[in-house]
């Protein structure tokens, strides 16, 4: 964790380095843990609609959606527990330790299994829109189950070298010596590339082809049916569109200012250069819009994607109607029993005309 107490030369703190101490304690310990709060809850929702709605949303791009919906709940909560580790709690050794032994690894394979998806669903929305018949085998449940699957894998693997990045010595946690190696320098580049490059390159190449989709004229008779299913299919794809967007404005410079990658892509292997206060602004800034990056889904899933907002609509008048229900039952159950308690018993009298076998002691009993 970037250290707020001291300023580049490891001496006192000087009034630049005072007005950045009071920006981080704003921005970690508020601004970020607000965003990542609604971030939270909002995928939570988006995971429990398309759980809930698998029955009604079959196709293999709500597959994906549920990944990333699950990435995204694993890294925006990593951040929020980080932001209040660099804010509030920023001279707890336990939440250092977490901030730098468990949220760095863990919120790399998150964010690294978001990033694939992302890229994968936006490749299957191109190839349906313009090929459809071509890579129809490749745009199915089953293949996008395996293709998660295959993401979800590579993530843990690839981001291996992230849990070595900071090691205990003498009831210190400090740089490792791996940091210095050259693999972990190629590695970081090769991550930049991997997962920050090539991604920003596709998605922006997709992004311009499904804008391209957009703005295409229609021809003047297209039936009702058709005509509707065209409806919907540009409002998936303006989803698509916000989501790219927002992936190349918060989740792209991430790469670049994360600390495991700015050691070696930013600083040459210096690590005492991110306490300067210029990378810890910028630091600021990158985390707030990758807060926003991963807790605008949901909205942008209610607002453009008809399908997912009338299957929100439903469920949460499944549950209003259940909780109305168990209201009522609540409030009837008393008054029901008092009026049954209030009715008298009747017992009938035996018919000995029916009932010949009934003996003399028991006529006279009854």
């Amino acid at each position: 964790m970037d250290r707020p107490s001291t300023n580049n030369t490891g001496g006192p703190a000087n009034s630049s380095t005072d007005s950045v101490e009071s920006w981080e304690v704003i921005g970690y310990s508020l601004v970020i843990p607000m965003v990542c709060g609604v971030g939270v809850v909002a995928n939570a929702c988006s995971l429990i609609v398309l759980v809930k709605g698998a029955d009604h949303l079959k196709e293999s791009l709500y597959t994906y959606l549920k990944v990333l919906s699950v990435a995204d709940l694993v890294t925006v909560f990593l951040v929020f527990l980080s932001g209040l580790a660099r804010g509030v709690w920023v001279d707890s050794f336990f939440w250092r330790c977490f901030d730098e032994l468990f949220h760095l690894p863990v919120g790399s394979i998150s964010s690294s299994v978001s990033i694939t998806t992302l890229v994968a669903v936006t490749a299957e929305r191109v190839a349906i829109i313009k090929a459809p018949l071509g890579f129809r085998v490749y745009c199915t449940p089953l293949f996008a189950r395996k293709l998660c699957a295959a993401n979800v894998v590579f993530s843990l693997i690839f981001n291996i070298p992230y849990f070595l990045t900071f090691t205990l010595r003498d009831g210190e946690l400090v740089y490792s010596e791996f940091v210095q190696s050259r693999y972990y320098a190629v590695h970081n580049w090769f991550r930049l590339a991997l997962l920050g490059l090539i991604p920003a390159v596709s998605l922006l190449l997709g992004n311009l082809l499904l804008l391209h989709s957009l703005w295409r004229p229609r021809g003047p008779f297209i039936p009702a049916r058709l005509l509707a299913s065209l409806a919907d299919q540009r409002r998936l794809t303006w989803v698509l569109v916000a989501m790219i967007c927002s992936f190349l404005l918060g989740e792209f410079p991430t790469h670049i200012a994360s600390r495991s990658s700015a050691v070696t892509l930013l600083f040459l292997g210096r690590p005492d250069l991110l306490y300067t206060s210029s990378f810890r602004v910028f630091k600021l800034v990158v985390t707030i819009l990758m807060s926003l990056h991963y807790s605008v889904n949901f909205f942008l899933y209610c607002a453009f994607n008809k399908r997912f907002a009338l299957e929100l609509q439903r469920i949460l008048s499944d549950s209003l109607k259940c909780s109305r229900n168990n209201t009522s039952l609540g409030r009837v159950a008393p008054s029901t029993m008092m009026a049954s308690a209030q009715i008298p018993l009747r017992i009938a009298a035996p018919n000995y005309e029916t009932a010949p076998f009934t003996t003399a002691a028991q006529r006279q009993m009854s």
